[in-house]
């Protein structure tokens, strides 16, 4: 019923426009401001590892790809809305989402409705600003791909009194992320999760990669960032820690058999941990140690770019890839040796499932681990 309502409403109310161009719109009303940071860049991705050698069609339309085209300019009298981080030029048109190339995906937010615009709060904030709300930002993976690559692209562009506009949702291991980029908590602003904000000057600019997808370019400075924050370095050290990551505390995508898995893998030196139940640190320092890591299609792989080059990751699907393949580009921009495994459940990529302990053993064998 409300998802009716709302329909009508944007229908009474008219619907914006989108700017597709958004790079041109700035080179017009703002050209002093705009900085071109690089055209886009083609790489190459190497395939994953599975049984039998049977490579699913997902992972073999990504073979070949590119980067976004990046630049950096300045938009007066700009909105943002909310924690999705959409923003309404001067003219009212919505700037295009670079994060997804998905125009549904702003048709049906609700800031897409001049009615809801109209009855929102509204707070104005006199400075310049740069925000890194975004789709499903406050979520740790996306934080960790989305948000900190294109952070890394501007941070060293930005001058210092700029102010970082953040969702008031994000949690505590989200913060801890930026102090790595050296971002002081006073210049952040934090942004309600339904409200829009009317800022005197926004600094714009467009995610390096599509979400979902990584590059050598951006994942390999992301870990360099992340490394050299850390209060303690063990990276002299060889990894030697074999993870099994549980999802038991996660509403989806659980092991229905993994006491099974984990007794199995226990017998080969694996160790199970829950990322929940862990801070920051402890986190980074258990996938900076991580030799081996098996783990359900989750956000605990987000972890990934804590851990050291040449390491080796089994992930776990349930019946079909189902286009899921972040951990699989995160893995070959990281230079991590990837595999992967459908496990026996319906192919609803958020339903629980049994997976082979024998396939997990023989995809790992195929990553060279030896027992």
């Amino acid at each position: 019923m409300k998802k009716m309502l709302r329909s009508l409403l944007r229908k009474l109310a008219g619907n914006p426009a989108i700017c597709h161009d958004v790079e041109a719109w700035i080179q017009h009303h703002s050209p002093g401001s705009y900085q071109m940071v690089h055209e886009p860049i083609p790489f190459t991705r190497k395939l994953p590892l599975a049984l039998g050698n049977v490579i699913a069609p997902d992972f073999l339309d990504l073979v070949q790809g590119n980067t976004n085209k990046v630049f950096l300019g300045a938009i007066k009298d700009a909105h943002l809305c909310g924690e999705e981080g959409l923003v309404v030029l001067p003219d009212g048109r919505f700037a295009w989402d670079y994060l997804t190339w998905d125009e549904k995906r702003i048709r049906e937010t609700r800031y897409f409705s001049k009615y809801f615009r109209f009855k929102s709060n509204v707070r104005k904030l006199k400075g310049t600003f740069f925000p890194l709300n975004g789709i499903w930002c406050a979520s740790y993976y996306h934080w960790m791909h989305d948000v900190l690559q294109r952070l890394l692209l501007v941070a060293g562009r930005m001058p210092e009194d700029v102010k970082i506009i953040v969702p008031n949702t994000v949690d505590s291991k989200l913060l801890r992320a930026l102090e790595s980029f050296g971002l002081k908590p006073d210049r952040l602003v934090f942004q309600g999760r339904e409200e829009i904000l009317k800022l005197e000057k926004l600094l714009f600019a467009p995610p390096p990669m599509l979400v979902g997808h990584s590059a050598p370019h951006y994942a390999g400075r992301v870990r360099e960032k992340l490394h050299g924050s850390l209060s303690w370095n063990r990276l002299s050290r060889l990894p030697r820690t074999r993870l099994y990551i549980s999802r038991n505390k996660a509403l989806s995508r659980r092991l229905v058999n993994e006491e099974e898995v984990i007794e199995g893998l226990k017998s080969i030196g694996f160790i199970k941990i829950v990322c929940e139940d862990l801070n920051w640190d402890q986190n980074a320092q258990l996938f900076l140690d991580a030799e081996i890591i098996v783990a359900p299609h989750g956000a605990g792989l987000a972890n990934l770019f804590f851990c050291q080059p040449g390491i080796s990751v089994v992930e776990i699907f349930p019946g079909s890839v189902g286009r899921r393949t972040c951990y699989w580009t995160l893995s070959d921009a990281l230079g991590i040796n990837y595999g992967y495994v459908l496990g026996n459940g319906p192919l609803n990529q958020h339903d629980d499932m049994n997976v082979s302990l024998q396939q997990i053993f023989e995809c790992l064998a195929l990553l060279g681990v030896c027992n």
